[in-house]
């Protein structure tokens, strides 16, 4: 699943919202900030396109997806922006069956890798309201991780690093293993963003060498590339939803 934050407010708002949060900043948290950040132009206001497209939704006969909204588990903070999953239902069942024993320890129940996709539409799901609600635990945390498709091998390590109770050697430990991950892709990357001809692959950090889950992407986007430059961007999206 892919999730996807919506801000409220106009792009001029939330570029002001920006700017007051990058004042707050320490000097060298703001030069790192700007090496790893670049300027781009936003074509159109998402929010406004995703109340249409929500509503559009409902006349398409799309099977293999779900679009969710989620309701529950948003921190006090954050409340103000709204949270849509993007869901490959075969996928994400795949994923509940083969780490099934991580699931059910976690929100405490059997359940059906299936049905429990579906039900990530129903704001009263048991199954989901464990997975978003609750302070970001490490085991929360590895699952949400994997569940984004980011394997186990990555999401676990990755977890490590929000444990407050762990001894000095295995914090040691953890900060090494930080250190030896690094994010896949570079701000050049994204500056050559040009659809359909240069997709992006997803960026995250990697813990396993060699990377699996980056052999998987490589294939994968030459898969996308293929499919999109035999027409419109639009189109092509269309014929891969409604599939």
């Amino acid at each position: 699943m892919t999730e996807i934050v919506l801000y409220p407010g106009t792009p001029e708002e939330r570029s002001t919202a920006q700017q007051i949060a990058m004042n707050k900043l320490s000097k060298e948290d703001l030069a790192q900030l700007k090496e790893s950040t670049f300027e781009y132009e936003e074509e159109y206001w998402f929010e406004e396109t995703w109340a249409m497209w929500d509503k559009k939704l409902k006349t398409l006969p799309i099977k293999r997806f779900l679009f969710v909204e989620r309701k529950t588990g948003i921190p006090p903070g954050l409340q103000q922006n709204r949270y849509i999953y993007f869901i490959n239902i075969g996928e994400t069942a795949k994923i509940l069956k083969t780490h099934y024993s991580l699931f059910k320890e976690f929100v405490g129940f059997d359940f059906d890798p299936l049905s429990v996709v579906f039900d990530a539409k129903n704001e009263d799901s048991p199954f989901w309201k464990s997975i978003w609600e609750g302070e970001a635990t490490e085991k929360g945390i590895c699952l949400r991780g994997i569940l984004f498709g980011y394997g186990l091998e990555n999401s676990y390590p990755f977890s490590w690093y929000f444990s407050k109770n762990r001894n000095h050697e295995e914090s040691e430990f953890i900060a090494s293993s930080l250190k030896l991950g690094a994010p896949n892709g570079s701000n050049e990357d994204l500056k050559q963003f040009n659809p359909p001809e240069r997709f992006l692959l997803p960026g995250y950090i990697s813990f396993s060498d060699p990377d699996m889950h980056k052999e998987k992407y490589k294939l994968e986007y030459a898969k996308i590339r293929k499919i999109y430059l035999q027409g419109d961007i639009i189109q092509c999206t269309m014929q891969q939803l409604l599939k």
